[in-house]
């Protein structure tokens, strides 16, 4: 019985030794485990703000690469920036001015004069008036055409202003492709014998072309003669 009591005053004991363990723990945690914590992280955060933030700037900690805590390239968002700013002040450039060109008027040749005559003293002295057919044809005094002043153009050939001046006569010819002249006046290339037929001259010398690419000088004495026998033009 008296050990039963014992047991029993012990027991009680180790009950009020636990509850008051348990008060003690419940009181301690508000007190110090969490006041500890939370000044510890305050502790920390402020150490971890550089002195700047106490001025009121907030400066954000850089990567050891250099770029921005947010991740974001710094350049990027400047070139971005400067793109924006050149895209929304950029001036158009100014439409070049209209070019005004004077029109170019064509040159005109300048008109020149020469010497040309058309003559068959040769026919007539061969008698060629003595045939009917040619009479009336052949002028009697054997000039068909003479003129000291015939214009004509830079360029020009003799066969060129022998056709216009003949035509302003009303003089007829056949004259070929080539140049070659073959009638004048109604006087042809052999009517005075095999040899005869008609040749020109230019300043008194016998050119070794054809009328038709001979190009005209100012100046120059032209000449279409009638020949019957070789060397009497």
């Amino acid at each position: 019985m008296k050990c039963k009591r014992i047991f029993c005053a012990a027991l009680a004991a180790l009950l009020l030794c636990l509850c008051a363990c348990q008060k003690d723990g419940a009181q301690s945690v508000p007190e110090t485990a969490v006041p500890s914590a939370v000044s510890e992280n305050a502790e920390t955060t402020l150490a971890a703000v550089p002195d700047s933030t106490a001025a009121g700037e907030l400066v954000l900690p850089e990567k050891s690469n250099g770029a921005p805590a947010d991740g974001k390239h710094a350049n990027g968002a400047v070139q971005s920036q400067s793109a924006a700013t050149q895209t929304g002040t950029q001036t158009p450039a100014a439409p070049a001015p209209a070019v005004t060109q004077t029109p170019v008027s064509p040159e005109i040749p300048q008109t020149q004069t020469v010497s040309l005559s058309v003559t068959c003293h040769n026919a007539i002295a061969y008698g060629i008036l003595d045939n009917p057919n040619f009479q009336g044809v052949v002028p009697e005094n054997g000039v068909y055409f003479d003129s000291d002043a015939v214009e004509f153009s830079e360029g020009e050939s003799v066969l060129t202003v022998l056709k216009r001046c003949l035509k302003s006569q009303k003089i007829v010819y056949s004259i070929g492709a080539d140049g070659y002249v073959r009638s004048i006046g109604g006087l042809a290339e052999r009517d005075c014998g095999a040899q005869s037929g008609w040749l020109y001259k230019v300043n008194g010398e016998l050119p070794n072309v054809s009328c038709k690419y001979y190009t005209l000088q100012a100046g120059d004495c032209v000449e279409f003669a009638y020949t019957c026998i070789k060397g009497d033009v």
